[in-house]
């Protein structure tokens, strides 16, 4: 569903296979490799028509601007036990409602400072690490 690169080992997403992809999941590993998916860059998913978001345990850093104009974005998942970096604007323009990320988790309270309306989002801290979690029919991480 998604596009990516690799740099001295990481990989670093990029932006959208198909322009038609409304829930997206980046996975802890590339599908059938043991190569952590470690940094969404910049811009990756700039306006485009993402509803839903799962991050995977192994993103450390958000780029800059990454889901920004994703007007239709609605809820985001992390699944990882600490928040990755985040660069400035990252959620901007977004209309999150839901924000879930995995019980004991540390580091995900700066996200009032990135998404507008935090303090109204739904939060779910009931993802617990390592649990399957099934966003679509679909789509499924493991």
């Amino acid at each position: 569903d998604y596009t990516y690169t690799e740099r001295g080992g990481n990989v670093i997403v990029t932006g959208l296979a198909n322009a038609n992809v409304t829930e997206l999941v980046i996975h802890d590993f590339l599908p059938g490799t043991t190569k952590p998916i470690t940094e969404i860059r910049e811009q990756a998913f700039k306006g485009k028509n993402l509803t839903s978001v799962v991050i995977g345990n192994n993103v450390t850093k958000i780029g800059k601007q990454a889901f920004q104009n994703c007007n239709r974005l609605t809820s985001i998942t992390f699944l990882g036990e600490n928040a990755p970096d985040f660069g400035n604007n990252v959620f901007t323009n977004a209309n999150i409602t839901s924000v879930n990320v995995p019980i004991g988790s540390t580091g995900y309270d700066i996200l009032s400072g990135y998404i507008p309306n935090y303090n109204s989002c739904t939060k779910n801290y009931q993802i617990k690490q390592g649990e399957t979690y099934t966003l679509s029919s679909s789509l499924v991480v493991e």
